[in-house]
């Protein structure tokens, strides 16, 4: 889930908005895969820009991490060309007080749906990667830390395509931020939170999604010494191990010593990002969008709205 928005927070601000107060503009196209459906109103180039970098995105982590890249349910997209067409949506879901958004989600059963807007230096589209990384993860495996599923997901959703490589790990913005304002949360309360705890939920999340994707990240790419420790960690809590022991047959540490290293490694000129070549990275084709109906986009658009309460 991103940190920007959570489902508990966006279904309730939706409750207080009838369906037919939303409108959704005009000039709707429609980009489908199978794995994907993208309805759209910004430019055709943009959209296929857009549609081609998803699906990449999706063979890059096939590729990297191994995990089932076929759904059996698209993920649904919603793409507003700027603010002037995606501030009356935002702001009929949440009120002026969220003008920040670029882009927030919902899910449906076992259907993804998020949207996004293009074109206004904000960071929807890395909300959008950052819930395709949670689809693939949960189509491959069940069972994982929350604090790794959303760790994981924050490190991959600042993908980005150069020539025929992609990058992941770039620090976000927000992120750092956060470590300014409130420091890392300590690595004992970060194993502890679920998704009841506040700390996961509203506007006070930032420090538990900054200290998740830093310890993600640190072990991933800034710490080759303790290659497979993260693996290890994870394996002994899938065992059921009490977390401090799996912690310290992992990583041969406490988490309270381990801080120590993240601080450090926060304090680094410049964090490390990844770099991967495919050859065939330019080669993924995605067909051309074609005008649709209003209608349709509107009856796409209904699972992210709440159903009336019963009478």
């Amino acid at each position: 889930m991103s940190r920007l928005l959570s489902i508990a927070t966006l279904l309730l601000s939706l409750l207080a908005v009838p369906g037919h107060a939303l409108d959704l503009g005009q000039n709707w196209t429609k980009s489908e895969t199978r794995n994907v459906i993208v309805y759209s109103n910004a430019r055709d180039f943009t959209t296929k820009a857009i549609v081609t970098n998803i699906e990449r995105m999706r063979g890059a982590l096939g590729h990297v991490m191994g995990l089932r890249t076929e759904s059996a349910v698209p993920t649904t997209i919603f793409v507003f060309d700027g603010e002037p067409t995606f501030a009356p949506v935002r702001n009929a879901v949440f009120g002026a007080r969220r003008p920040e958004l670029g882009g927030f989600f919902t899910r449906s059963g076992d259907r993804f749906l998020a949207v996004m807007e293009v074109e206004g230096g904000r960071d929807g589209d890395r909300i959008v990667y950052h819930e395709i990384t949670h689809s693939l993860i949960e189509n491959t495996a069940a069972g994982l830390p929350l604090w790794y599923q959303e760790g994981v997901a924050e490190f991959y959703s600042t993908f980005t395509v150069k020539g025929k490589a992609v990058v992941v790990g770039s620090i976000p913005k927000t992120f750092v931020d956060v470590m300014l304002e409130t420091g890392l949360m300590p690595l004992r309360r970060v194993f502890a939170i679920d998704t009841r705890s506040p700390e996961y939920n509203g506007a006070h999340a930032g420090p538990f999604y900054a200290t998740s994707w830093l310890f993600v990240h640190y072990l991933l790419v800034g710490a080759p010494q303790r290659a497979g420790q993260l693996g290890m960690y994870l394996a002994l809590l899938d065992a059921k191990k009490p977390v401090d022991a799996a912690f310290q047959t992992a990583f041969g540490t406490t988490p309270e010593q381990f801080q120590g290293e993240l601080w450090s490694y926060v304090n680094r000129p410049k964090l490390q990002v990844v770099s991967y070549t495919f050859p065939d990275l330019n080669a993924i084709s995605v067909p051309a969008p074609v005008p649709v109906e209003n209608a349709e986009v509107v009856r796409a658009f209904e699972p992210m709205l709440p159903r009336p309460a019963a009478q």
